[in-house]
């Protein structure tokens, strides 16, 4: 995720365990998870609103696409009715 190998979170793991104190050990493990799962949890609403623009973006696309060539079309019938009226 972050390049971190599996030593490298090990030795994270043995300084934490080090450096807190046993008794403050489930507190920390509680605000890390919960910390995780903020994370994952904005990370998917992002995720979500990015494909809901996109989507949208489509959307606004296809339909410039359909009335561009509507309007070519209906320009394209004009000119062939000028053409065989003149």
């Amino acid at each position: 995720m972050f390049g971190l190998g599996f030593t490298e979170i090990i030795v994270i793991l043995i300084i934490v365990i080090v450096a807190v104190k046993p008794e403050d050990l489930p507190n920390l493990m509680k605000k890390v998870g919960k910390s995780y799962g903020d994370v994952k949890k904005t990370c998917s609403e992002v995720s979500k609103m990015k494909d809901d623009f996109v989507k949208l973006a489509d959307v606004d696309i296809e339909t410039i696409v359909k009335e561009k060539a509507k309007t070519a079309l209906t320009d394209t019938k004009d000119k062939e009715n000028t053409k065989e009226s003149a």
